[in-house]
């Protein structure tokens, strides 16, 4: 899920889904030792990096259309 995170605006509901089962994984085990706590790390960390990618995107957008608006 994180890697589908990624994909700008398509992937935000995804990324807040892996997120959100990120979390809830982490607070079900605790300090017991994960095996596949690696890949729980990178997924979260993907889902997050998506989100921002996302944000950048729309900041990015909205300011072009502003200033392009500013312009007139």
């Amino acid at each position: 899920m994180g890697w589908l995170g990624l994909v700008p605006l398509l992937g935000i509901p995804v990324a807040a889904g892996a997120i959100i089962i990120g979390k809830r994984v982490e607070i079900e085990v605790g300090e017991q030792w994960n095996p596949a706590g690696r890949y729980l790390l990178w997924g979260c960390l993907l889902a997050w990096a998506g989100l921002a990618l996302s944000a950048l995107l729309l900041a990015g957008t909205l300011a072009v259309v502003v200033l392009d608006l500013l312009k007139y």
